[in-house]
């Protein structure tokens, strides 16, 4: 997985969440499974941003503390998740 315009934008949603609809250039990483997440995400950069959401912002807070723990250094999450990004209209990538 490379960093799309020096970040990574990761969607932790289900397989099913993400492919009915995401933000545009979102990478699917399900935090659900956390073998896969590990595994995922342990060859990215470090030092990349990462901006991280889920449906409502429950997961992504796990998942912040989780990259944490691996080393990331700047994460960023979206407060709300992607409920709050569709409620207010921003663009997604159906």
């Amino acid at each position: 997985m490379a960093a799309s315009d020096g970040f990574y934008l990761l969607d932790i949603r289900t397989a099913f969440e993400f492919s009915s609809s995401r933000i545009e250039d979102a990478t699917h990483v399900s935090f659900l499974t956390p073998i896969a997440f590990s595994r995922r995400t342990r060859d990215l950069d470090k030092d990349a941003p990462i901006f991280v959401y889920d449906q409502t912002g429950h997961r992504s807070t796990m998942a912040v503390n989780r990259l944490r723990k691996m080393g990331f250094r700047e994460i960023y999450e979206l407060e709300g998740g992607f409920k709050a990004w569709t409620n207010k209209k921003f663009p997604t990538d159906e």
